[in-house]
């Protein structure tokens, strides 16, 4: 079974027709990237809670497909949701460093996975005007959380 059978079954199973979605499958030298595109009456479906369901699904095709793409990190999408996301995340890390640049006090996200964290922690130490800011991630009885500081 291949990825694309794969995904087209699940659909099927979520009660999909043929024309209700569309996989696409692209790959890179790192990546293999699995984008499902779906009329917004079935993106709550696949995506999920915060992407709970969207985690969840990548998280069974790669341990499906690890063997078959062992160079690659196979990463699964809903209709760009994903990079949607990511751009938000990234805009809000933004607002908030400078938040914390013009008062002085921290921030702290909770509730945010490790690749979250990552861009968060990148979007900061890449922005030229937040040179005096830094991002650290520490452990907490709830889980890690990451906090902007004033370095």
């Amino acid at each position: 079974m291949s990825v694309d059978q794969f995904i087209t079954q699940l659909c099927h199973h979520c009660g999909l027709t043929e024309q209700d979605f569309q996989v696409a499958i692209t790959q890179d030298e790192e990546r293999l990237h699995v984008n499902l595109e779906v009329s917004d009456d079935f993106k709550s479906i696949f995506i999920g809670s915060r992407g709970e369901t969207l985690d969840a699904i990548e998280l069974v095709v790669r341990m499906i497909f690890q063997q078959e793409y062992p160079d690659h990190k196979i990463v699964f999408d809903i209709g760009g949701y994903r990079e949607q996301r990511e751009l938000r995340l990234q805009e809000k890390a933004i607002a908030i460093a400078l938040r914390v640049q013009e008062t002085g006090r921290d921030y702290s996200f909770g509730r945010l996975n490790s690749y979250e964290r990552y861009l968060i922690h990148k979007a900061v130490s890449q922005d030229p005007q937040l040179t005096d800011i830094e991002t650290v991630s520490e452990d907490t009885p709830e889980g890690r959380i990451l906090i902007v500081r004033v370095k």
